[in-house]
């Protein structure tokens, strides 16, 4: 009876010392895998800090090594993965102002203000005087100036609905002054600040940043500038873009893109919406470069590499 007793003794008694112990080990258990399940959530966030230094990469390789200045904005409108580099750095817009005066030109003829069958006429030497103090991108060469030329006095006329798409697909600047003309210079400043391109201006030159351009192809992907049929009908004409030297240029045969290109002596931009089966994005390229051969292959090149990167993904 006294050994039972000594036994049930020394068991209370160890029991005592062990079951601290065991709490302890367990203790020890949980926060090692308190550890994991941090290290392992640590380890998810990983691709994404690869994925921006991987834009970063790209950017850095193929057009950051390059003399002159450049602005750059990617979006993925899927994935919401950025990219931004110099983005509020103001240049001067080139063409790509053709983009604001395009959305100012829709709006008045959804307010019953134009119409695209109106026809617009403006002297040639009118427009000739215009082009001479201002800073347009110069119409391509090969290209006729307008639809009709009249004899003495020479007069350029073609139907607004022509001269938007003309000034967008070919970047036609008669074209452009003619929708410009009913536009009015008011109304284009108005359209910047209503819709918060708070850096761009319509002053001489005319100036945007990568930021602003970009927004406006976020809010035209929304269909957000106007409304959304609008919207449609803006990226449809700018799916129609002939010069597709840069963003286009690599990519895969008959990727949609609905874009806008600007040059202008030191100036060789592009800018717009890729159409991918794996996810749309923005992509936008702001440039003040001596080497404007360089940058338009490098713009290609670098449109290629971040198509690849997002297809890839």
């Amino acid at each position: 009876m006294k050994i039972k007793l000594l036994i049930i003794l020394l068991f209370f008694i160890s029991a005592l010392f062990l079951i601290p112990s065991v709490i302890y080990y367990l203790a020890n258990l949980q926060n090692e895998e308190n550890l994991k399940r941090e290290n392992l959530s640590r380890a998810i966030v990983l691709p994404a800090d690869t994925r921006e230094s991987k834009l970063a990469d790209i950017a850095e390789k193929h057009l950051l090594n390059n003399s002159g200045e450049y602005a750059i904005v990617i979006k993925n409108l899927k994935t919401g993965e950025n990219y931004f580099y110099n983005e509020n750095k103001k240049f001067n817009s080139a063409s790509l102002y053709k983009l604001w005066i395009m959305a100012v030109a829709f709006q008045k003829i959804k307010d019953g203000l134009l119409s695209e069958d109106d026809v617009l006429t403006l002297p040639l030497s009118y427009l000739d005087d215009t082009l001479s103090t201002t800073t347009p991108t110069p119409t391509l060469e090969g290209f006729s100036p307008s639809p009709s030329l009249e004899e003495e006095p020479r007069f350029i006329s073609m139907s607004t609905g022509d001269a938007i798409e003309r000034m967008i697909t070919i970047s036609d600047n008669y074209a452009a002054l003619l929708v410009a003309s009913r536009s009015g210079t008011t109304n284009v400043i108005q359209f910047l600040k209503d819709y918060n391109f708070k850096n761009s201006n319509f002053r001489q030159p005319p100036q945007t940043t990568a930021e602003d351009t970009s927004l406006f192809f976020e809010k035209l992907y929304k269909g957000e500038i106007i409304d959304k049929d609008y919207s449609e009908k803006m990226v449809d004409i700018l799916k129609n873009q002939t010069l597709n030297d840069r963003i286009p240029k690599y990519l895969q045969k008959n990727t949609p893109v609905a874009h806008k290109t600007g040059e202008l002596f030191n100036a060789k931009h592009d800018a717009g919406i890729v159409y991918s089966s794996k996810g749309d994005y923005i992509i936008v390229v702001l440039t003040d470069t001596n080497d404007v051969k360089k940058a338009i292959e490098s713009i290609a090149n670098f449109s290629k590499a971040v198509y690849d990167y997002f297809t890839t993904l």
